[in-house]
């Protein structure tokens, strides 16, 4: 709420921009007008005999008082109507009741200019309409009287003329302003239609969005869920894998001073490092004294197996060991002489029991 009582005054509010305009522009004309009477009226108070005529303007500015509480209230037909009639009646009335100042006819083209201003672009052709009848008016009841040697019908070509052009400018200048504010209300319907528009898309979008961020966060819970499965799973094979690795190279012990290590199945790198590291390890820091390798059970040796247990065997001598090989083949055999490695000091046996009757004799 506007604190200046004049702003709210010409603060109108209507659906209809055009009815605002006019509103806004029928309250400034009203108080022009007002303003205007009140300052003659207070001239003439000075002067004798014009209690009439200050009575009349006095009149006038009531009704123009209504005609600005009307438009205040966005009526703007009826209180445009109480600010023209009396600038359409004062001329005609002072001419008719005085006989004289035909000058003042000129003045019913101000209330096409009016008019124009605060009413429909039809509307105007009405006042001026009005105003021509008001100059018929004036030439039935004054007569052809002469002044100046000119007839009055002559003076009243004049005004009448000056009324044409007015309600002719005028209407298409209200056609103007009211196409132009058509427009511009179209446009700005346009526009709000688009915003509208804009902000659906927008909401619509920021719902596909929150949509499309809890799909994926979703699938990043269940991606989580499965890494976090698969890590476990993992874990569990690796132990598994170890249990397994430990199962493959099993350390048998016979005494306190004999341990039994038998190979089964293929022996690739990984597996001869497991087995050296193996017997290695159950050797160091223990009374072990005999540690029978039986290879009965290894499918396939090759150069590479046979250069591990070569050197398996020569690190359980230096830890203070001895080894016995047990169940080579003939093919073995073949394949230790062939790379011509050296088991100089190894004790062998065709079985594991003649392996343990060592310990015996």
């Amino acid at each position: 709420m506007h604190a200046n009582p004049l702003v709210r005054l010409l603060t109108v509010a209507h659906h209809d921009p055009d009815v605002q305009r006019r509103a806004q522009l029928l309250v400034v004309v009203d108080l022009i007008v007002i303003g205007f009477l009140v300052v003659v009226s207070l001239v003439l108070l000075s002067q004798p005999a014009q209690h009439r005529a200050i009575a009349a303007f006095w009149v006038i500015i009531a009704g123009l008082v209504g005609s600005l509480f009307l438009a205040t209230r966005a009526r703007v037909t009826l209180a445009a109507s109480l600010l023209l009639v009396p600038l359409l009646i004062g001329p005609v009335a002072i001419v008719v009741v005085r006989g004289s100042f035909i000058v003042t006819l000129f003045f019913l083209a101000l209330s096409v200019f009016v008019g124009s201003l605060v009413l429909r672009p039809w509307q105007v052709w009405a006042v001026g309409l009005l105003a021509l009848a008001g100059l018929g008016l004036v030439r039935v009841s004054v007569g052809p009287n002469v002044i100046d040697g000119t007839l009055y019908p002559n003076l009243v070509l004049g005004p009448a003329f000056m009324i044409i052009l007015a309600t002719l400018f005028g209407y298409l200048g209200a056609r103007a302003s009211a196409h132009a504010l058509d427009v511009s209300h179209h446009a700005q319907e346009d526009a709000d239609a688009a915003r509208r528009s804009l902000e659906q898309s927008n909401t619509l979008l920021e719902s596909e969005v929150a949509l499309r961020t809890a799909d994926l966060q979703r699938a990043l819970d269940e991606l989580g869920a499965r890494t976090a499965a698969q890590a476990q799973l993992l874990a569990e094979v690796t132990a598994q894998s170890q249990a397994i690795h430990e199962m493959s190279v099993p350390v048998l012990p016979v005494s306190a001073t004999t341990l039994v290590l038998p190979l089964i199945g293929a022996l690739d790198s990984e597996r001869l490092a497991a087995i050296q590291s193996r017997a290695l390890a159950a050797v160091a820091g223990t009374q072990v004294r005999r540690m029978i390798l039986d290879i009965t059970g290894v499918t396939v040796v090759d150069t590479q197996v046979a250069r591990g247990i070569v050197e398996t065997i020569a690190a359980l001598r230096l830890l203070g060991a001895e080894a016995v090989l047990v169940g080579i083949r003939p093919e073995v055999a073949q394949t230790i002489v062939g790379l011509g490695l050296q088991l100089e000091g190894v004790r062998t046996a065709a079985t594991l029991q003649a392996a343990l009757s060592f310990r015996e004799a």
